[in-house]
């Protein structure tokens, strides 16, 4: 990530381990050159998230679960949209879950959005 030495994790607040992708994420993400054939969901619960440095969550109810969960971590816990400072009616990603794949794809780019707003911030911040 642009010269940057950042290890990524994925894992659900609601999340149960080992199960794969949706059809339309899958599709969502190849049409960006991801593969998620080999993904698999981790809960919270189980992952590492006491090691982490920062922590983005896709929803605000996600982020009070998670400081909820792990109130020692609150001060690394934020929405993407919030921590990259994407001003929106909300600081949520829509869950695109149940619908079409059109969805899916509008999710991925606001996720891509974020994400490279945040890789921007990071860098500054490195600088």
């Amino acid at each position: 990530m642009d010269g940057l030495d950042i290890e990524v994790y994925s894992s659900g607040t609601f999340a149960e381990n080992g199960d794969y992708a949706s059809y339309n994420a899958i599709e969502a993400m190849k049409i960006n050159d991801i593969d998620l054939k080999y993904h698999r969901s981790t809960n919270i619960t189980e992952s590492n998230i006491l090691e982490m440095d920062l922590i983005l969550c896709a929803t605000m109810s996600h982020k009070i679960s998670v400081i909820h969960m792990y109130p020692e971590l609150k001060e690394k816990v934020y929405t993407m949209k919030e921590y990259a400072e994407e001003i929106d009616e909300s600081y949520d990603i829509k869950d695109p879950w149940g619908y079409n794949l059109d969805t899916f794809l509008s999710c991925a780019e606001e996720i891509k959005r974020c994400i490279n707003k945040t890789i921007n911030k990071i860098n500054s911040i490195n600088k």
